[in-house]
């Protein structure tokens, strides 16, 4: 997957909001092949709505990560800019 460009993964457990572990070793198993680089979205942590709304949004929260992070990024950096010292994006 790694070779084809993917750079982000979601996973999604049936009962993960009872019990995690499934989907936490899925993700350690993920690190482990695509490296400690790769982003991993964990429906569990994504909150404790129905099935199909957890997976639905552990899927957007895969693919929009990047998207962001930028912006976040470029906020912080425009708070820094206009002299606001505490901007800091990974509070």
């Amino acid at each position: 997957m790694k070779e084809k460009g993917i750079n982000s993964i979601a996973i999604s457990g049936v009962f993960s909001t009872i019990r995690n572990d499934n989907e936490l070793r899925v993700a350690e198993i993920a690190k482990e092949v695509m490296g400690e680089d790769v982003h991993v979205s964990i429906s569990s942590e994504i909150g404790s709505m129905g099935l199909v709304e957890r997976e639905n949004a552990t899927i957007l929260n895969a693919a929009l990560w990047k998207i962001a992070e930028k912006f976040t990024d470029g906020f912080a950096k425009s708070m820094e800019d206009e002299g606001i010292k505490n901007a800091n994006k990974d509070v």
